[in-house]
């Protein structure tokens, strides 16, 4: 295979994801609230990890594990609707 080429399918590679990947993120943005974008944005590095983890043999250490569950925890705390009691005033 010529080095050339080569080089070309991995940055026409590189390119086609790099743009899809943005495209496809800004357009679900524009249908999702600002609350939930801002959500979504903290959750983006723990799906880049848990990719390279799976697909890339990326080992993870103890504590990174423990940063990733604390992030996921508090993104379901900040999405959880508040359980108020209110007083039905007559």
């Amino acid at each position: 295979m010529d080095a050339r080429h080569f080089s070309a399918e991995r940055m026409s590679l590189a390119i086609v994801s790099t743009v899809l990947g943005y495209l496809l993120y800004t357009t679900g943005l524009k249908h999702i609230e600002a609350s939930n974008a801002s959500i979504l944005g903290t959750v983006e590095p723990i799906v880049a990890v848990i990719t390279g983890v799976l697909f890339l043999g990326d080992h993870l250490m103890f504590w990174q594990v423990i940063g990733i569950a604390l992030v996921l925890y508090a993104a379901i705390l900040v999405t959880q609707k508040p359980h108020r009691k209110e007083a039905v005033q007559q």
